[in-house]
């Protein structure tokens, strides 16, 4: 794993560094225009934050909801497991959001970060569609065939929490890495 990472280090050692040899010449009408496009990527990122947190909140609000109503489901333990994953996601997501959004270093790597997370947080929805189904009363299912789909929305989450974990650490070696190249760069 260390041996990967390295080589994927190296390699975007290598594209940044021919990239930034590239990027020599510069525009300023071009930097206006890129500086303002930022700007409302950030104002769209903090906007999207904002909603992954009333999110997070209304995920919350289902838990609780869940507690009273789920009488038929013999194993209740574990679709609150499910709910709190769920939740715990929303909540990494958001706060990856608001950590990253005032360290930028390279405005394409988090517009690819971001929508990264945005599917993850889809992911998330679908899982919670999923979830409401097990609760609907006309249903025809067996307690068996509930607890077996709930059994594989905790595999799906359990994996998206990874992802999504995996995704932020990535982008943290990145930022790193660009600030050193950058920093190498300037001396």
């Amino acid at each position: 794993m260390k041996k990967i990472m390295l080589l994927l280090s190296f390699m975007l050692l290598a594209i940044i560094v021919k990239s930034q040899v590239a990027a020599v010449v510069t525009d300023p009408a071009l930097l206006t225009a890129t500086t303002s496009n930022w700007a409302e990527q950030l104002a769209i990122a903090s906007k999207q934050s904002e909603e992954m947190y009333n999110q997070s909140k209304l995920m919350q609000e289902t838990i609780d909801k869940y507690k009273k109503v789920n009488s038929t489901l013999k194993n209740f333990t574990m679709i609150k497991k499910i709910i709190d994953k769920q939740v715990m996601v929303l909540t990494v997501i958001a706060e990856a959001r608001v950590e990253f959004k005032n360290n930028i270093n390279s405005q394409e790597g988090y517009e690819k970060f971001i929508e990264r997370l945005s599917g993850f947080a889809d992911d998330i929805e679908q899982n919670m569609e999923l979830l409401n189904a097990l609760f609907t009363d006309g249903l025809s299912m067996t307690d068996y065939e509930r607890l077996q789909m709930a059994m594989n929305i905790d595999e799906k989450s359990t994996s998206t929490l990874q992802s999504v974990k995996s995704q932020i650490y990535l982008y943290k070696e990145f930022n790193k890495n660009l600030e050193n190249i950058q920093s190498l760069i300037k001396k």
